[in-house]
């Protein structure tokens, strides 16, 4: 009777995401670029890095990402995507596609000549999506 207690503690703990390490993350194919104008570097561009977490929640569904509510590209799980962005203060911003909810996560992010940020993307059911500054 315990064990039937904790099954739906395990099943739900089950379905959070966990951060991968960044050299096993794997760029995305081009067929996930939605708007590939973000992959070209003008001169002063900020890179922006957004990896997406590993794990079941949401791993049915792709992880659209948006700069200043533009389209830019579906991640997988364990994808990330290198795009870049004019300095100044855009919204990033992710949902997931399809049957999977979660809601939409947005961050305002100030982008700096020649600079560099990271972010990932992640969730769990109580949580939904996430999307924080990561380290690298």
């Amino acid at each position: 009777m315990k064990i039937l207690a904790a099954l739906p503690l395990l099943l739900l703990s089950g379905c959070t995401t966990q951060p991968i390490v960044t050299n096993l993350a794997r760029s995305i194919p081009a067929g996930q670029v939605i708007d590939s104008s973000f992959q070209v570097k003008n001169q002063n561009a900020c890179s922006v890095k957004i990896r997406r977490d590993a794990g079941l929640h949401g791993s049915m569904c792709s992880l659209r990402v948006f700069i200043d509510e533009t389209p830019v590209a579906d991640l997988n799980t364990s994808e990330e995507f290198l795009f870049f962005v004019a300095p100044g203060n855009h919204t990033l911003s992710a949902r997931l596609n399809g049957i999977c909810g979660g809601g939409v996560a947005k961050l305002l992010i100030i982008a700096m000549p020649n600079g560099g940020l990271y972010f990932k993307a992640g969730g769990s059911y109580s949580a939904g999506t996430t999307l924080l500054p990561a380290s690298n």
